[in-house]
């Protein structure tokens, strides 16, 4: 079973824990911390009194399917990559916080990213090819493919519409196809002997982030127009890499380690920390983050958000997915505790 499902997890009422079909009412306190058998095994997750969304789950396993409605709504999507069934990328209504739909098809989708259009990619390890799905679609609408490659992470220019895409292979690179298509061109640095994550700022320069032969980490830039990777110090010590993604005024970088989000103001081969965002709670270290940014008088009901997936490579520790007050972090505000090993995560913001 890849869903688990929790029900009223509100003080004073009761939670179900479904396994099978069948369900069980226990008693929930006002203070309490909510323990959840996972896959009807003897595997345990906890999840803290924050407000808990079940993600449901879908009959139909073969096919990829969406809620029509879901066109009109912001929409989170989640890769996952359980340990016992097929992977899939999860759509859910990014204020409602329930599943709205599936995409099936992949063999081991990663690190997801969206461009300004709605549009989101899905980076295809194992298929060695990226996929792209129109804002609510249920099938692509182009596959660029990355031969003998392993395609990690993304992130689209918001000045050009190019793709950068991140080869976490032995001989990996960074591939940028011009406006999302055709063929790419690739970058290498000899420093990285890994490729984590990629960002791009306002102004069309890629920022990218990964270790070095002592698997330490390393963070470079490729200044727009440039091909050669330009290494970036940073005055704030990271673990081990993670998302990296403009927030709108900074380069925020994660430390996986530390399930923290770092803002550096960059300047020439220097980075600055301007702050930090710790997100607190949940099951598992942050993998992958994602800030949406809204269209200009669009009212977000939840105000400026983070949302991050927490991966676990334990096969009985699920992981969730969180939402957390950006920059404040803190106490997450909401868990989706539905997906299996959540890995990848992007907003895909309604073009209506």
């Amino acid at each position: 079973m890849k869903h688990r499902t929790l029900e009223e997890p509100i003080a004073g009422r009761s939670l179900i824990f479904r396994c099978g079909g069948v369900g069980v009412n226990v008693s929930v306190a006002a203070l309490f911390t909510v323990v959840v058998l996972v896959g009807c095994g003897n595997g345990l997750a906890t999840q803290s009194p924050s407000a808990v969304t079940n993600a449901g789950a879908h009959t139909s396993a073969s096919r990829s399917w969406m809620d029509p409605k879901a066109t009109a709504e912001n929409l989170l999507y989640v890769s996952t990559f359980p340990f016992q069934a097929v992977p899939d990328v999860e759509v859910y209504s990014w204020e409602r916080r329930e599943l709205v739909g599936t995409l099936m098809g992949f063999q081991s989708p990663q690190h997801l990213c969206a461009d300004k259009a709605g549009n989101i990619f899905v980076p295809d390890a194992d298929a060695s090819r990226i996929f792209e799905y129109a804002h609510g679609g249920t099938s692509p609408i182009a596959t660029l493919h990355d031969a003998l490659h392993a395609p990690h992470a993304c992130s689209v220019d918001g000045v050009t519409g190019d793709l950068a895409v991140v080869d976490a292979g032995t001989s990996g690179d960074i591939a940028i196809y011009r406006n999302a298509s055709g063929n790419p061109t690739r970058h290498y640095d000899t420093h990285f002997t890994k490729y984590d994550f990629c960002g791009y700022d306002d102004a069309g320069n890629l920022f990218v982030d990964g270790t070095n032969h002592l698997d330490r980490f390393r963070f470079a830039e490729i200044p727009k127009g440039r091909k050669f990777l330009t290494g970036v110090n940073l005055d704030a010590d990271i673990i081990t890499p993670g998302s990296v993604q403009w927030d709108g005024k900074y380069m925020a970088l994660g430390d996986e380690v530390g399930s923290s989000v770092y803002q550096f103001a960059i300047t020439g081969s220097t980075g600055t920390e301007k702050g930090r965002t710790d997100l607190e709670g949940g099951d598992g270290p942050v993998r992958q983050f994602w800030i949406p940014r809204f269209a200009r008088g669009h009212v977000n009901p939840q105000g400026r958000h983070i949302v991050a997936t927490q991966f676990h490579f334990s096969r009985f520790d699920f992981g969730d997915v969180g939402y957390w007050g950006y920059p404040a972090g803190g106490a997450a505000t909401h868990f989706i505790v539905g997906p299996d090993h959540p890995l990848g995560v992007t907003v895909s913001i309604s073009p209506k």
